[in-house]
C-alpha cells in the first residue's frame, strides 16, 4: 500500500531581476543565485494533493557598472503552499 506523502528536495540556480519603484528611475539590479528547499505533497486522491514546501534563495545583485560600490546580496526565505491536480 503506497503512501500518501510525496518528500521532495528543492536544489537550482537561476537569474534574477529586481526593481524598486518604475525601471525608468535607475533601480533595476539583476544577479544570479541558488534555491535549497524540501516541501512535501499530500495525496487526497489518486489525483489530487495539496503541498507545503520551504525555499531559502541566495542572490547576488549587480545595480550599475560604474563606482566601487555597485552590488548587493539578499538572502530571502519562503514558505509556499499547492494544491494539484495530477494527470
Amino acid at each position: 500500500n503506497p503512501s500518501r506523502w510525496d518528500p521532495y528536495g528543492l536544489i537550482g540556480v537561476g537569474f534574477y531581476t529586481v526593481t524598486e519603484g518604475s525601471a525608468d528611475n535607475g533601480t533595476t539590479a539583476f544577479g544570479i543565485g541558488a534555491d535549497l528547499g524540501i516541501g512535501t505533497d499530500f495525496y487526497i486522491t489518486e489525483r489530487f494533493s495539496v503541498g507545503l514546501a520551504a525555499i531559502f534563495r541566495s542572490i547576488g545583485l549587480i545595480d550599475s557598472t560604474g563606482g566601487g560600490r555597485n552590488g548587493t546580496a539578499l538572502f530571502p526565505f519562503s514558505m509556499q503552499g499547492n494544491f494539484a491536480y495530477h494527470f
